[in-house]
């Protein structure tokens, strides 16, 4: 896991008077009956609503592009539409070339002064993890931001990676479920 920059002391993100369990609880209740779009939609806004920060975002990779499309963002209490930018110069970057959890506890835009989305949002903390397909290749990317100091808190970390692998089993859940009607769309076009 990449970390920058050093760990210092700073304050609990989740609520004192609510505990992993309830977070938790509360995430899993407002995903739970969804699928697909709603799914990521309902993800992002009561994570970002449950770990208290101004955005989350689920996204899918264009490899071809170098890029990120958002299938859902939730940032100051509203969903930005679709939102779509370039991987090179953003926090996002690390996490795709390293497959692995990266964590900006505070001072993103001075660490990443080349992305043009993070001083219009405020930003200071960034957490993001890729989306792993079974074989290990990149299907997308799962992430907050903060305007505040982001600690690296184990119940956070831990919560963000239950809820990250949960949004990879969907995003493989709906190309594989992509792939089957397009295979079933193939099948009946020969046989007619």
């Amino acid at each position: 896991m990449w970390s920058i920059p050093p760990e210092r002391s700073g304050e609990n993100r989740i609520p004192e008077d609510h505990g992993t369990g309830s977070v938790l609880f509360r995430i899993l209740e407002g995903t739970a009956a969804e699928t697909g779009e709603p799914f990521f939609r309902a993800l992002v806004k009561n994570l970002a609503l449950a770990l208290q920060v101004s955005g989350a975002w689920v996204t899918e990779y264009l490899a071809d592009a170098s890029r990120l499309r958002a299938l859902a963002f939730w940032h100051d209490g509203s969903f930005v539409p679709d939102y779509e930018y370039d991987i090179p110069g953003t926090p996002c970057e690390p996490v795709i070339h390293s497959c692995e959890r990266f964590h900006v506890r505070d001072r993103v835009i001075e660490l990443f002064p080349d992305d043009p989305d993070l001083p219009p949002m405020n930003a200071v903390s960034y957490m993001g993890a890729p989306l792993l397909d079974i074989d290990g290749s990149i299907l997308g990317h799962f992430a907050v931001l903060d305007t505040r100091e982001l600690p690296p808190r184990p119940e956070t970390m831990a919560l963000f990676d239950v809820f990250a692998a949960r949004a990879a089993a969907e995003l493989r859940r709906m190309r594989a479920e992509t792939e089957l009607r397009e295979r079933e769309g193939q099948l009946r076009s020969l046989f007619e």
